[in-house]
């Protein structure tokens, strides 16, 4: 569908047929890059890709396992990043490696969760450290200048 900027995401759900069941989850934007959202009676954006409403079976995520450091995420990452490392390194808190591998640099595709066979939620892991080195070299430019 197109729709106006400022149509609410429930005036398209509707136009689209309406929920078969309440749904567990509502996503803005596709299953890779796409925001869970709380509430659908906010309005599209000029940006908006899609929605997707998913039902209970379709929205649980499968219980995550251990890396097997078989490297099928940093294969399919598009920034040449090391997925598996990073979300390693923000588990731990260590924000000085994260930046060290350049953790701002990933686009947060979500590639890497895709394509895991651990079913690790490797983007999420990814994104806590990138807030994280954000932070700390604000903390260090506050120093230096402060």
């Amino acid at each position: 569908l197109e729709v106006l900027v400022g149509t609410s995401y429930q005036e398209v759900i509707d136009e689209c047929g309406g929920f078969v069941q309440a749904p567990a989850k509502v996503i803005s934007g596709g299953p890779m890059m796409g925001v869970a959202m709380l509430r659908t009676d906010i309005p599209v954006m000029k940006g908006t890709s899609g929605v997707l409403c998913l039902s209970k079976e379709a929205a649980q995520t499968p219980e995550p396992t251990a890396c097997i450091r078989c490297g099928r995420c940093a294969s399919v990452c598009p920034i040449h990043l090391q997925p598996f490392l990073l979300a390693d390194y923000a588990q731990h808190r260590r924000w000085e490696d994260c930046d060290e591998l350049h953790a701002l640099d990933c686009i947060e595709c979500g590639s890497c969760s895709f394509i895991c066979p651990a079913k690790r939620t490797l983007v999420s892991s990814i994104r806590v450290g990138k807030r994280q080195v954000q932070a700390e070299r604000k903390k260090k430019a506050v120093k230096k200048n402060g």
